[in-house]
């Protein structure tokens, strides 16, 4: 017997899944399109709550514009409250509350005008008291001003009384007053009288003075021919050499001098430098200057200065400082005021930085001029002073007087000078003779 072979129901099954699929996304998109609805409600009812949110915030703002711009309907905007809210805290007097917003600065602005009203009205209340005051002071015024005029009335009174009682007193008083005049003037003539004799007196002892001061001058000159017999030898002083270049460092600004320690030479010590073929001129004009730096026993090491490329220091050549002297000490008499940096007028420091110099290498320097003077250093003379008027003040006559003065003096020390035949040393010879070198930052 054949066997039959069934072949599987595959459609059947295939249906089968296809209709259980079809039903499982039924389910599905129904499931769903219910929570859509619901979510789309949910969406709808929060949309109408905003919608009257809006709403409310419109009337809101709509009553804000209205109490900031005063308008209602289509002109009351937002931007039209904006602008006027920012134009009126840009005013004056809101400045101060421009940060704190609209309503904050209207309060503080009625805040600020309650207390301006306050303060008018204390004003008011105060000007009411000083109105009623015055009134009080002006009827015051008026019973004094009554009085016052009761008294002058009185007071004059009393005036022509007593300057009809006095008249004859007064009378009396001017004739003694003439008479006293008659006799002060009979005084004042005698007065005259004796201070022309008396004048007559100073006249003579201002002869007899001038008489002596001329024999003065005659003995000052007997004494200077006797110090000085062979003529103006101070000049020969100043033009004798004090030492002489021993060595010269090549190719440096450096040399050596035949003085050190034992001559009483220090650092910083200046000396003029002059050819030993022409000696010391008359002027005192070196060919070089050199400063000490280092002091030996019996040489100094000085730097070269001011030297001549024409006319080099060599060995040999003389060397000289006015003011030094190993010797004896030389005294010095300084005057006048000098012109030390050629600026064509005077320093009024210069004074002290000659006499500085004078004495740090070992000079004297004496307050006035005698025989025992043996240079006098003098500066520019100082001008006559114009005298004053007679009405001027006292100041200003102080002040001539001491200009006088210092002009009398630059004048007796010159002619002293000249007299005794002391060696007279301007502001040129002076640094000549001596290698001095002036700076501005010499120590005051």
């Amino acid at each position: 017997m054949a066997r039959v072979v069934r072949t599987p129901p595959y459609l059947l099954i295939l249906f089968v899944c296809l209709f259980a699929l079809a039903s499982v996304l039924a389910v599905v998109f129904y499931l769903r399109n219910d929570e859509n609805v619901k979510a789309i409600a949910a969406q709808t009812k929060r949309a109408g709550n905003l919608a009257k949110d809006v709403d409310a915030k419109d009337g809101q703002v709509a009553v804000l514009v209205e109490k900031i711009t005063g308008r209602q309907g289509r002109d009351a905007t937002g931007d039209l409250a904006i602008q006027q809210a920012d134009q009126a805290l840009r005013l004056k007097h809101a400045g101060e509350f421009a940060t704190l917003g609209l309503a904050a600065g209207i309060e503080g602005l009625n805040t600020k005008i309650e207390g301006h009203l306050k303060h008018i009205a204390e004003l008011q209340k105060q000007k009411a008291a000083a109105d009623g005051a015055a009134k009080a002071a002006e009827g015051t015024i008026a019973k004094l001003k009554q009085d016052n005029d009761q008294e002058a009335q009185a007071h004059g009174q009393t005036v022509t009384a007593l300057t009809n009682k006095h008249k004859g007193q007064l009378d009396a008083k001017d004739a003694e007053r003439t008479k006293s005049l008659a006799a002060k003037d009979a005084t004042i003539t005698k007065l005259n009288d004796d201070l022309a004799v008396a004048t007559g007196k100073i006249d003579a002892k201002a002869e007899e003075v001038s008489q002596r001061d001329g024999r003065i001058k005659s003995l000052l000159k007997i004494i200077a021919d006797l110090k000085n017999p062979g003529g103006k030898i101070g000049d020969l002083v100043i033009r004798q050499p004090d030492g002489t270049v021993s060595q010269i460092v090549q190719d440096k600004p450096i040399c050596y001098i035949s003085l050190g320690e034992k001559d009483g030479v220090k650092p910083d010590f200046p000396f003029a430098v002059y050819s030993s073929q022409t000696g010391i001129p008359k002027d005192g004009k070196p060919k070089a200057k050199v400063l000490v730096v280092r002091v030996g026993r019996t040489t100094s090491e000085c730097r070269i200065l001011e030297s001549s490329r024409d006319d080099p220091v060599m060995p040999g050549d003389l060397i000289a400082n006015v003011v030094f002297n190993p010797a004896r000490q030389f005294h010095f008499v300084v005057e006048g005021e000098f012109d030390l940096y050629g600026e064509g007028r005077t320093d009024p420091l210069a004074n002290r930085r000659v006499i500085q110099l004078i004495k740090s290498i070992g000079g004297a320097v004496d307050d006035e001029i005698s025989v025992m003077t043996d240079f006098v250093v003098m500066g520019a003379e100082p001008p006559r002073p114009p005298a004053p008027a007679p009405d001027a003040s006292l100041d200003a006559q102080k002040r001539y007087r001491q200009k006088l003065s210092e002009y009398e003096h630059y004048k007796y020390v010159k002619e002293t000078a000249n007299t005794l035949q002391i060696p007279i040393l301007n502001t040129n010879r002076f640094l000549a003779f001596t290698g001095f070198i002036p700076k501005k930052q010499l120590s005051d």
